[in-house]
């Protein structure tokens, strides 16, 4: 018989965990974040290029998470490209919304709804958030430049 923790690692989540591509972290990029999950001690060291248009032109990644955590980085990595910085702050404002169930699982990404039964397991929120979180503080890097 399996907790309810092993039942939420559906066959969708270890896929997206399985499917992250291979991005290096790049020291040496334009903005560098990391950022930990107090909770569960998932970890993740983003790199990325942003241009003049405010376009994520390239990033990278070290990532040391639970399935969870990969997955969510799999489902960043898939839209992060040629996407603006507003959009991936909506993105990451539509998924904290759907970890606390206040939102329809279609909100912006729709890969979202594959970790919308996380929401009831709280100590998995850190690490499904790592990506977000990391963005967020290349974004203020941003603003201070």
């Amino acid at each position: 018989m399996s907790t309810p923790l092993e039942q939420l690692y559906t066959r969708d989540i270890l896929a997206l965990a399985a499917s992250l591509p291979l991005r290096p972290f790049q020291a040496d990029a334009d903005y560098t974040a990391r950022v930990t999950s107090p909770v569960c001690g998932s970890d993740l060291s983003l790199s990325m290029a942003i241009d003049g248009r405010q376009n994520v032109i390239d990033f990278g990644y070290d990532i040391r998470a639970c399935a969870f955590g990969q997955a969510s980085m799999s489902i960043f990595a898939r839209h992060a490209i040629g996407a603006t910085v507003e959009t991936i702050q909506q993105a990451g404002i539509s998924l904290r919304a759907i970890l606390k169930s206040d939102c329809d699982t279609s909100a912006l990404w729709s890969d979202f709804e594959i970790l919308s039964p996380l929401a009831e397991i709280h100590m998995r929120h850190g690490a499904v958030l790592l990506p977000f979180v990391a963005f967020d503080r290349i974004v203020e890097q941003c603003k201070r430049r």
